[in-house]
């Protein structure tokens, strides 16, 4: 599983999940990350731990996305994770992408997109 937390978080804001998943499924790999600290247009340009740029919350059918932002911080981040698990030996298929609120939409738009077909993507709020 490589889990991505939400806006403003780290992974440490995980790591108690982390602990539990350890203990009751031993046999996962649990992967994390931080979000590059970036100026957050929906947070007056305060620069804080993000997956990608928003100019709204909530965000609602008629937001535009910033999809060139996603592309290039969240989905390239995600993409270079899949990557180095797949280089360690586990198929594409064993591999499941997640995340809360903001990177939850990086592993969904990175699970729909991805070359290789990935085992599965969770998604939390």
């Amino acid at each position: 599983l490589i889990f991505l937390h939400g806006l403003g978080d780290t992974e440490q804001g995980w790591m108690a999940l982390s602990g539990m998943l350890r203990q009751r499924a031993p046999h996962l790999r649990y992967v994390t990350a931080t979000a590059p600290v970036m100026p957050v247009t929906v947070n007056m340009g305060m620069r804080m731990t993000s997956w990608f740029d928003m100019d709204a919350i909530p965000v609602l059918p008629e937001t535009v996305d910033d999809k060139a932002s996603i592309e290039s911080v969240g989905m390239r981040a995600l993409s270079g994770l899949i990557d180095e698990t797949i280089a360690s030996g586990i198929p594409p298929e064993r591999i499941v992408v997640g995340g809360f609120s903001q990177g939850g939409c990086v592993a969904m738009s990175t699970a729909l997109t991805h070359p290789k077909t990935l085992g599965g993507v969770l998604n939390i709020s």
